[in-house]
């Protein structure tokens, strides 16, 4: 009999009316701040950082697992910027380093949703079903062949299907001027975006006659033959306006695995290097056929229904 009546306890008990547990509450500045310098002090111990390197949370967000927070540790020396993707515990015990993957998920959709598309400069029809997004260098010999094969097969034989994204990812390392040249054409973008791809194209073509000392001065004369504002454009240059826009378009590229130029990513498949234009072809082929895409196209074009 007591066995029963509690048995009917428990049942009356989980079939009752409880609150729910209250929703997980953003970090506050303290739970940031003890957990950012243990995540420091980790790192400076753990792969000795030398001096002059800062560090920081940025873009931090609750993850969907309880307790677990989300961000990325900007690493910043001379004015250039590493982001790492990292997960942490809100008691500040644990840290994972690393994306936190949804296996529900699709990672080509995923990818793409952490691709800035509106604010970077763009050719090809707006509302082509095939994105290709290229992350490049301006000085990157393999990107200047790239530039040559995208503008005169890809584009063109894909006319209308294929929208042509493009991204800085300059490699100071390798290009000493690859960086000045990528702020250059976000000093043209801020007047039009046209004036981006006249210099954007002009610094290709004309990339093996190119140094940090005549930069500039080719870069100006690009752009008044373009019909651009040279004293606006100069001024750019000389406080270096576009490199927010360059190093933002550096951190989503890392953020998503890019490390080498040129990288293209294709409605969120990530192709590394100057492939092939056969290789490509191949890939935007394959997503022209995908059953999504063909009937996203065919209402777009006022033809509902299926192919027959």
């Amino acid at each position: 009999m007591r066995a029963r009546f509690l048995l009917l306890a428990t049942l009356a008990l989980l079939a009752s009316c409880k609150p729910a547990p209250p929703p997980p509450h953003e970090p506050t500045a303290e739970e940031v701040s003890a957990v950012e310098a243990k995540i420091q002090n980790y790192f400076r111990r753990a792969v000795r950082v030398p001096d002059g390197v800062g560090m920081r949370l940025v873009d931090i967000a609750l993850s969907p697992i309880p307790d677990l927070l989300t961000a990325r540790l900007e690493i910043s020396r001379s004015g250039q910027l590493q982001r790492l993707p990292i997960a942490f515990s809100r008691d500040g015990q644990f840290m994972i380093q690393g994306e936190l993957n949804d296996l529900n998920a699709d990672p080509e959709a995923a990818i793409m949703q952490r691709i800035n598309l509106e604010a970077a400069p763009s050719r090809g029809a707006a509302t082509a079903p095939v994105v290709v997004v290229e992350y490049l260098d301006l000085q990157c010999p393999f990107c200047a062949e790239a530039h040559r094969m995208l503008q005169t097969q890809l584009l063109r034989e894909y006319d209308g299907r294929v929208r042509l994204v493009a991204k800085h990812f300059p490699i100071t390392s390798l290009h000493p001027w690859a960086e000045s040249a990528a702020n250059a054409t976000e000093c043209a973008k801020l007047q039009t975006e046209g004036l981006f791809w006249h210099l954007h194209d002009a610094l290709f073509e004309a990339q093996h006659e190119i140094t940090p000392l005549n930069l500039k001065e080719r870069s100006v004369t690009v752009v008044r033959d373009g019909g651009g504002d040279v004293g606006l454009f100069e001024r750019c240059l000389e406080n270096r306006d576009g490199l927010e826009r360059v190093r933002a378009d550096i951190a989503e590229g890392s953020s998503i695995g890019v490390r080498s130029t040129p990288t293209f990513v294709i409605n969120g498949r990530v192709v590394e290097g100057a492939v092939p234009f056969e290789s490509l072809r191949a890939i935007v082929d394959e997503q022209l056929a995908s059953p999504t895409i063909a009937a996203a196209a065919r209402m777009q074009n006022g033809r509902p229904g299926t192919d027959r």
